[in-house]
Parts: C-alpha cells; sequence; structure tokens
C-alpha cells in the first residue's frame, strides 16, 4: 500500500557497506584475495610491481592483513610495507616517531634481534616485550621508531607480525637503514 511507504528518501550508508565488505573479506578465500590485491597494485600502483619473492610475501601477509581491511583498496595500503623497496625515506609523522633517544634503543634491539633463533611473529613479539622490560623502558619509547624503521610510516599490523613478514635479514637490513 503506497499509504505506508516513508516520504523519506532513501540513503546508502557506507559506513554498513564498507563493514559488510569487511565482514567477507575476512571470510574470502585468502588466494583469490591475492590475486585481487595484486590485479589493484597492477592496475592503480604500477609503480609498486610485486616480483615472485614479493608475492610470496604478500601470500604470506593476506590472512593477517584481511582481518583489518574493509576494502581491497586498503588491503593494497595496508602490504605497502612489503613491497617497498630500500632505501627508502620516512614520511613525516615517521621521522618525528623516529627520534634521538629512539636511535640507541634500536640500535640494541637490533643486535638482540640478531641474535633471536626463533624468527615467527609470537617469538618476536615476545622479544620485543622482553626488550621493553629488560631496558626498563615502556613499549612507546622505542615501538613508534621501531614501526618507522621498518615500514617507513606505512600501515601495518602488530610489530612482531611485521618483523616475521618482511623476515630476518629485510627487517634488520631496514633497522640498519634508520639507526
Amino acid at each position: 500500500d503506497l499509504a505506508k511507504v516513508s516520504k523519506a528518501p532513501a540513503r546508502l550508508d557506507f559506513a554498513k557497506l564498507a563493514s559488510v565488505n569487511a565482514h567477507f573479506m575476512k571470510l574470502a578465500d585468502d588466494d583469490r584475495l591475492l590475486d585481487l590485491l595484486i590485479d589493484y597494485i597492477n592496475h592503480h600502483h604500477p609503480d609498486w610491481p610485486p616480483s615472485a619473492e614479493k608475492r610470496e610475501k604478500l601470500r604470506a601477509a593476506t590472512p593477517i592483513l584481511k582481518q583489518r581491511a574493509k576494502t581491497v583498496a586498503e588491503l593494497a595500503d595496508q602490504s605497502f610495507f612489503l613491497l617497498r623497496a630500500r632505501p627508502y625515506k620516512l614520511d613525516e609523522a615517521a621521522q618525528k616517531a623516529m627520534k634521538d633517544d629512539a636511535k640507541p634503543l634500536l640500535a640494541r634491539l637490533s643486535q638482540r634481534l640478531q641474535a633471536a633463533a626463533d624468527w615467527s611473529a609470537e617469538s618476536l613479539s615476545e622479544q620485543l616485550a622482553g626488550f621493553a622490560q629488560d631496558e626498563g623502558v615502556k613499549f612507546g619509547a622505542f615501538g613508534p621508531a621501531l614501526r618507522a624503521a621498518l615500514t617507513g610510516g606505512a600501515a601495518s599490523p602488530e610489530l612482531g607480525q611485521v618483523l616475521s613478514l618482511l623476515g630476518r635479514d629485510e627487517s634488520l637490513a631496514r633497522l640498519g637503514d634508520h639507526i
């Protein structure tokens, strides 16, 4: 009955749409999502061409990154830290995080990480927490600087995961570039 139809115009709720899309991205097959991600990167960011090695890093990162992304575009932005070639300049926010007092902490952390036998995300998170405790500082004293050195300021997951996804050699090289 037309008498019961509301006079208010229909409107698309973009926040709800993003929420629904995020839900289905979390449920999506990782290989399918990886294909969509690589297609998106090739089309929208031709300056980030993923090599075979980088594709494997993206494959390993997709199950982690898809948990925080609402769209394939966000997934691409969050994966940029894996595709970034060294050496790179820190963005403005990352430069602020790289305070002079954080660099000596990062140098000591780098030495500790070089000795790490297990390079899994869980072990690395424990290493970071243990480092903060041993140094008598809060994670905030070096965490933002560590994220800046590893990602250049790009969006990224938890730092133990970032270290693990980048791998030992790449992580230590990025730290060395910015200490």
